[in-house]
Order: structure tokens, then sequence, then C-alpha cells
């Protein structure tokens, strides 16, 4: 699904912190981590191309759920997750806010 953008849907990041707004409401906020995963392929079941995807971001220590990996390119930062064979995969964009 699209949305238009200025849609209200925002991530912010600082360096360790997260903050998730929906419609100007802050509806989450935590601690992330970057680290380099090169698995992504067999993560979500799709290629992608060469160099693309290749750090995955942990929210809040969490380990167990399914990997979301990263792309920064363009001035967007893409999210990647779930099991796209199955139905289950995601891909979400952000654009970065100028100031």
């Amino acid at each position: 699904m699209h949305y238009p953008s200025g849609n209200g849907n925002i991530i912010e990041f600082t360096d360790s912190i997260y903050k998730k707004y929906a419609n100007g409401n802050l509806i989450k906020s935590g601690y992330y981590t970057i680290t380099r995963d090169t698995s992504v392929r067999e993560a979500v079941g799709i290629l992608v191309a060469p160099g693309q995807f290749t750090d995955r971001m942990i929210f809040d220590n969490d380990t167990v759920s399914n990997k979301t990996f990263i792309d920064i390119s363009d001035n967007k930062l893409t999210f990647l997750s779930g099991f796209f064979p199955f139905d289950g995969g995601s891909s979400v964009s952000y654009e970065r806010k100028q100031n």
C-alpha cells in the first residue's frame, strides 16, 4: 500500500533512540542498534541488488522477531522484513524530511 508524502507517518532517530509518530501522535519509542547482516535473501525470500539491505536494525533488543533489514539511498530509508514467498513480507520507505 502506498501513502502520499506528508501523511503524518514519521519515524525519528537519534544516536540510539527511535520515535514513531502517526498523525502527529507518538505511538512507539525505544532503543535500536544497527548491525551488519548479509542474510537478507534467506530471511525475506527474495533477491535484492548486490550491496542493498546489508544492515539490520534491531528494535528494543528484540533478536527473536523477524529480521528488519535497512537500506538508505536517495534520501530514503527503506525497511525490509518478513518472508515474501508466504505473503508475509513487508517493505516500508520513509523519505528524509528536509529542515
